[in-house]
């Protein structure tokens, strides 16, 4: 912890380093240590702090806003499990098929439970949309990192969606978990 620093002033910026979860579709679907840059409504992920500091380009093609997604802080709710030979290793190795094995063996904790409540989810607003967004899955270093990037995102997401859309959020939850 102790890595996400606040900006000073009228701009609202949270940034620091957070574990992002790669998409299964693309990657292996391990949560990847990225840096996280929260400007007002605006979110960008990139490499490193050095990355972002120079000026390079966000690790996602297109700009990301806050406004786009509400916050869920029960991630099992959303989460995609990976089922394949690699997450089995991962799982039997490190007792979190969610972490590269590397990542696991450097990390300074032995709380692998815990690890899973200081995971929180974007969840796109417009869930019915053809596009099937993907749902962001997040995981911060520490309990005060946690609590950090939550309060930020609640007040800069929007509201979740009314009761009566769940029926509709379950369909698309129900397809993000089936989509190859």
């Amino acid at each position: 912890g102790g890595d996400v620093e606040a900006g000073a002033g009228e701009d609202s910026t949270l940034m620091g380093y957070i574990y992002r979860r790669s998409e299964l579709v693309q990657g292996t679907g391990c949560y990847e240590k990225e840096f996280l840059v929260v400007r007002n409504s605006s979110i960008a992920f990139f490499e490193h702090r050095r990355a972002f500091l120079a000026g390079a380009a966000a690790l996602h093609r297109h700009a990301l806003s806050a406004r786009e997604y509400f916050l869920e802080r029960n991630w099992e709710q959303v989460h995609r499990k990976a089922n394949t030979m690699g997450s089995a290793l991962r799982k039997a190795l490190t007792g979190d098929a969610d972490r590269r094995i590397m990542d696991a063996f450097l990390a300074d904790d032995d709380h692998t439970d815990n690890l899973r409540d200081l995971r929180f989810a974007l969840v796109p607003v417009d869930f019915d949309d053809l596009t099937l967004r993907p749902i962001i899955e997040l995981q911060a270093e520490s309990r005060q990192d946690f609590e950090r990037w939550v309060a930020v995102f609640q007040g800069v997401c929007s509201p979740r969606p009314a009761a009566n859309r769940q029926p509709e959020f379950e369909k698309y939850i129900s397809r993000l978990r089936t989509a190859k």
